[in-house]
């Protein structure tokens, strides 16, 4: 594996891996909150959305 490792048995590793995971659920609700925004703006300027018709 190329990059940053580090070891889950070590107590450094123990302590970066609750800090990684909370970086990384805080990115995903950052998204989320973005693709929300964004659908309500397009909703208000009369866009169509979701899967067309036949």
């Amino acid at each position: 594996m190329n990059g940053m490792t580090f070891e889950l048995d070590t107590p450094h590793g123990r302590m970066i891996a609750p800090m990684l995971a909370g970086i990384a659920q805080f990115e995903r609700d950052l998204l989320s909150e973005r693709v929300k925004s964004g659908l309500a703006a397009a909703r208000a300027r009369g866009k169509k959305l979701g899967r067309q018709p036949g």
